[in-house]
């Protein structure tokens, strides 16, 4: 079974989230059965999927159904389910790209990720900590670093002081109306290394 049928079988038969919610998925139960082991290539037609969103989350949807599936998954499609669950609007439904991932990369090379999103996406990766610890993933690095960007840092003071009057000036000259975080301005701390693999 090919990618392409496993997708059109899946939204004929209607059923969405079975992994999560311990159902039986005749549809995801026969491309794994077909294919043990998730290849590259099938990595990259999922990842295709997810960057082609147009607007029907079920095929969203079926990425990280059938990605629940494997317990090792390409690293590439791992970052974009990771990625697309940070990105995710709805915050009920973002753990399911996430969970795939707590399978396939060990928990702190997770959060590490995770720290790398926060500048541009903080609400959604605010947003997965609660699934995170619901899944018994140690948090403490991912929020000691939020809480660090969160205290002022003297040596960027003047910096983001300038920043902001440029900011408000080109605000002010076009007439447009933004609003601006403390994040945005905030200096970037990203980890010094990325975690050892275990």
């Amino acid at each position: 079974m090919t990618i392409s049928d496993a997708l059109t079988q899946y939204l004929e038969l209607g059923s969405y989230f079975d992994p999560e919610y311990g159902r039986e998925n005749e549809v995801l139960n026969m491309f794994k059965k077909d294919n043990p082991i998730l290849s590259a290539a099938h990595a990259q037609e999922l990842i295709v999927i997810l960057e082609d969103w147009s607007g029907d989350n079920k095929r969203m949807y079926f990425v990280a159904d059938l990605a629940y599936l494997y317990d090792s998954l390409p690293i590439e499609l791992v970052i974009k389910l990771l990625n697309t669950a940070v990105a995710w609007d709805d915050p009920s439904f973002n753990r399911v790209f996430l969970r795939p991932c707590l399978t396939s990369l060990p928990h702190e090379k997770v959060t590490w990720i995770l720290q790398r999103r926060f500048r541009l996406y903080p609400t959604g990766v605010i947003n997965l900590i609660f699934h995170l610890n619901a899944y018994g993933v140690d948090t403490r690095s991912l929020t000691e670093y939020i809480d660090d960007l969160n205290k002022p840092h003297k040596t960027y003071s003047l910096l983001n002081s300038v920043q902001n009057v440029w900011i408000r000036i080109i605000v002010s000259l076009l007439g447009a109306r933004v609003i601006t975080e403390g994040y945005l301005w905030s200096p970037v701390i990203l980890p010094e290394k990325e975690p050892n693999q275990t």
